[in-house]
């Protein structure tokens, strides 16, 4: 039951991201060229054995180009789980934020920290920034013993 569950939350972030983009969710006059909008969809996965808990996004990597706006449009697969916060940081510890990331649209973290999102059950998280450096960059959640997963590439 629980694997159905999981299946019928992530089909329904999908349908839902889809649309948003399909459906020019932000700004249509920006959309054709100046805008590099993704959707991600942040996956809470626990191992039983030695319950590993980790959060993986997906796609696990994103790649966008130096000095384009970027837009992210944030889900969770997970029907209980709230991220907050979320950085996309130079350290996979979360600790060094960059990018100036704004949420424009959805939740706001409620840890008040620069640059920190959220991503909430059933809700979207629309994010920008425009990334200034070239690098591999991280998406990062450690609080509450796991953490995300996932990349950021600026070419």
């Amino acid at each position: 039951m629980l694997k159905f569950k999981r299946f019928l939350v992530t089909s329904l972030s999908l349908v839902m991201l889809l649309s948003l983009v399909l459906l020019g969710g932000v700004g249509a006059a920006q959309q054709a060229s100046d805008v590099q909008e993704f959707a991600l969809i942040h996956d809470f996965t626990v191992s039983a054995g030695d319950f590993k808990a980790n959060t993986v996004t997906l796609p696990e990597t994103v790649t966008v180009e130096q000095g384009k706006l970027v837009s992210i449009f944030n889900v969770t697969a997970d029907p209980d789980t709230t991220h907050d916060p979320i950085f996309i940081s130079s350290t996979s510890d979360g600790m060094n934020p960059v990018f100036d990331v704004r949420t424009v649209s959805g939740p706001q973290s409620q840890t008040g920290l620069p640059g920190a999102f959220r991503v909430e059950p059933g809700k979207v998280t629309i994010i920008e920034f425009t990334p200034d450096q070239t690098g591999t960059f991280f998406i990062t959640h450690v609080l509450h013993g796991h953490s995300i997963v996932g990349k950021l590439i600026v070419k």
